[in-house]
């Protein structure tokens, strides 16, 4: 998904990657999106789900310890 984030992909090309059912699936990336690690847009009858690069690099910054100004994405939630 990451190397696909200009274009972006349908909830049904992911699921495809995956075992398990499709409802599964949505879940994850309903929290990768409130994570803002990844945007869904409404095209016709489908969720088109991009990585958002930005937020995906701060993550790995911050997780490999790499001084960065990090900060959390763009909507993401903070958990006390």
């Amino acid at each position: 998904m990451v190397h696909n984030s200009a274009n972006g992909e349908c909830v049904d090309v992911i699921a495809s990657r995956f075992s398990g059912p499709l409802s599964n699936i949505s879940l994850h990336l309903a929290v990768l999106s409130r994570a803002g690690l990844i945007v869904g847009q409404r095209q016709k009858h489908a969720v088109v789900y991009r990585s958002n690069p930005q937020a995906v690099e701060d993550l790995l910054c911050y997780v490999l310890g790499i001084e960065t100004d990090w900060r959390f994405a763009p909507g993401a939630r903070r958990h006390n």
